[in-house]
């Protein structure tokens, strides 16, 4: 399961938000790709007293001397009102490739992420998902967007685009 979690504009609690926000861990790079934190840290978030959130990556164990590690972690806004079905959709830079992140919380046919030109042309890879995602779009992403259909009242799905 992704590492990412969100603040978003879907809330069964009030009104929509404004300003989503997330933060997470890269599941392609490092200690924080998921085979490889989950033998390094139980309690993947941290909420400090000033109120300040912080991710984890190493909550146990020790390093060697002298030993580095890799650790890529994300804090990153987004407009909740930007999709029409998504609760989410974000994007950023990793290495030489594009991780597109995109979460719902209704089931919705056939709905389509329109996604801006840079990512024209670039091929598609499933990082993740949820069984309940179903990508329908090509191997590259074309202009008119990305296609998928969600059952259920949730689903995700990580993509690598290069």
């Amino acid at each position: 399961m992704s590492q990412t979690i969100s603040f978003t504009g879907f809330s069964p609690w009030g009104p929509a938000r404004k300003i989503g926000y997330v933060i997470g861990y890269s599941l392609i790079e490092g200690i924080t790709h998921p085979e490889m934190r989950s033998k390094n840290c139980e309690t993947p978030l941290y909420l400090y007293v000033s109120n300040k959130t912080y991710p984890h990556a190493i909550d146990g164990g020790t390093l060697e001397a002298g030993k580095e590690f890799h650790c890529l972690a994300c804090r990153q806004y987004f407009d909740p009102t930007a999709y029409k079905n998504a609760t989410c959709v974000y994007w950023h830079k990793e290495g030489d490739s594009y991780l597109l992140y995109i979460d719902y919380h209704k089931s919705v046919e056939n709905d389509i992420i329109k996604l801006p030109d840079f990512f024209w042309g670039k091929k598609i890879s499933i990082v993740e998902k949820t069984p309940s995602v179903k990508l329908m779009s090509e191997e590259t992403v074309l202009a008119a967007g990305i296609v998928m259909s969600i059952k259920g009242n949730y689903g995700y799905i990580v993509l690598r685009i290069d």
